[in-house]
């Protein structure tokens, strides 16, 4: 990821794809915390490259709900759903 940054910048597709799937990775080891940050970190990037209607935000808007049901936040995790 940090190699990735260095050559392409913050906002690029190679860092967003490299971040869903370090929240994927953490999501797995049951880090959600830490799956949390790097799915918002997708959310935001994927936003700047390809706009508010794309796949990439409705599947990261999705794994971001299955991580608030996971922390008991059942209300946001819907509202995430919804979103997606």
């Amino acid at each position: 990821l940090e190699i990735s940054e260095t050559v392409f910048g913050v906002s690029h597709q190679q860092v967003e794809q490299l971040s869903l799937e370090l929240g994927n990775l953490f999501f797995e080891l049951n880090q959600l915390k830490k799956a949390k940050q790097h799915y918002k970190r997708a959310l935001k990037i994927g936003e700047i490259l390809h706009g508010p209607e794309n796949l990439n935000r409705s599947m990261t808007l999705n794994n971001l709900g299955a991580i608030l049901i996971d922390m008991g936040k059942t209300k946001k995790a819907e509202t995430k759903f919804l979103q997606s």
